[in-house]
């Protein structure tokens, strides 16, 4: 019951996280309908049905990795996870809700490389 109960905080983390990034990028979808997009580009509602999905898939990952690791090796293993849920929260407040579009670029291929 135990291992349950930790595999719904490891998958909350990720959706909370999600869910704080969509509330501070305010309306990121009427923001994502005004862009000149290419004519294949998905429909603004796709991503947050993808990105839950994704948040799901990295809270189930990071519990494998929690529960699969030694004691000594969780600091090692979770730190970065958890800086690239912060990055990835600090660029959708940078692009969408302060409409910073350079930094936020730089933003992204920090993300990217991290």
């Amino acid at each position: 019951m135990q291992k349950i109960f930790m595999l719904i905080i490891f998958i909350a983390i990720p959706l909370f996280f999600g869910a704080l990034s969509g509330i501070i990028a305010g309306n990121s979808s009427g923001q994502y309908e005004l862009f000149i997009k290419p004519y294949l580009s998905p429909p603004g509602y796709i991503f947050s049905i993808v990105w839950s999905i994704l948040y799901i898939i990295m809270g189930l990952a990071s519990y494998l990795a929690y529960t699969n690791s030694k004691k000594y090796e969780t600091l090692y293993i979770l730190t970065p996870y958890i800086i690239q849920l912060i990055l990835n929260l600090s660029w959708s407040f940078l692009f969408f809700g302060l409409n910073y579009l350079f930094i936020s670029s730089i933003w992204i291929i920090t993300i990217i490389i991290f």
